[in-house]
């Protein structure tokens, strides 16, 4: 029975009832062209065709939901905002900036959550004031960490420079926690320790068995924000290649041939 319908006439509610089938194929029908129409423009992305700006922006929204829903989860962790200063909080928003845009150039798109985000707190204001169209961001925003977001249903794992052992795959079972930290001189070791306080693994990026492949060493282990998610992402769509990988996202002026 419709809902709202008791103490119509028996007409009444056989044409509320036509009204709401009609109403469904409609929305049915208009899915069918959508999906039929973004099907085509895929078609002629891949042959290479000329593909209108609309087509491509809801292409690029909805690759970015499908990331959302069933990509790689990475979070970041905005728990240190109260150690950051207004500097620090703008340097990582434009890292976000960068980390978001190299997410939704990824033909494999990963699910980007902010943890521990206070509403009206200064990275997320930040964010909001660096970050052109952030309401738009196709991410979550939590006030809980990543354990208590994510704990019951998966791993969690902190990427941390300072982690004794190399994080050697990416896999969808697991959440990767990126600090908000961007100085990494002050609050070295911040990273570990809250993985040590959560009772969570630690993991750094392989860039030391990168070097070594190379005859080099790691001048700096510590990574902008935007460096790791490209590191992350890349792995996974480069066929999980670290070398390949690292090579192409991190910044040679982080190591030096072995004297």
């Amino acid at each position: 029975m419709i809902g709202g319908t008791e103490g119509c006439s028996r007409s009444t509610k056989r044409y509320l009832l036509r009204r709401k089938k009609k109403k469904e194929k409609r929305k049915a029908e208009k899915l069918r062209k959508r999906v039929s129409s973004l099907r085509k423009a895929l078609q002629s992305v891949q042959e290479g065709n000329f593909v209108s700006r609309r087509v491509l922006k809801q292409l690029t929204r909805d690759k970015l939901r499908r990331g959302l829903e069933q990509g790689v989860i990475i979070c970041f962790d905005c728990s240190y905002e109260s150690l950051m200063s207004p500097k620090e909080c703008g340097k990582f928003a434009q890292q976000f900036c960068r980390a978001y845009g190299a997410n939704r150039s990824s033909a494999t798109p990963a699910s980007l959550h902010l943890v521990s985000c206070s509403p009206g707190g200064p990275l997320l204001n930040a964010c909001k004031a660096k970050c052109d169209g952030f309401e738009r961001y196709t991410i979550v925003m939590h006030n809980t960490s990543a354990l208590e977001a994510f704990g019951s249903e998966k791993d969690i794992v902190y990427l941390s420079p300072d982690a004794e052992q190399p994080l050697l795959s990416v896999d969808k079972s697991v959440v990767y926690v990126v600090g908000c930290l961007v100085d990494e001189h002050l609050l070295k070791g911040k990273s570990l320790a809250e993985a040590t306080r959560h009772g969570c693994k630690a993991l750094r990026l392989p860039l030391q068995e990168y070097a070594a492949t190379r005859h080099m060493q790691v001048v700096n282990p510590v990574l902008a924000i935007n460096q790791v998610v490209e590191v992350l992402l890349g792995y996974i769509q480069m066929a999980n290649n670290w070398e390949e990988v690292i090579h192409s996202a991190v910044p040679s002026r982080l190591f030096r041939a072995k004297s």
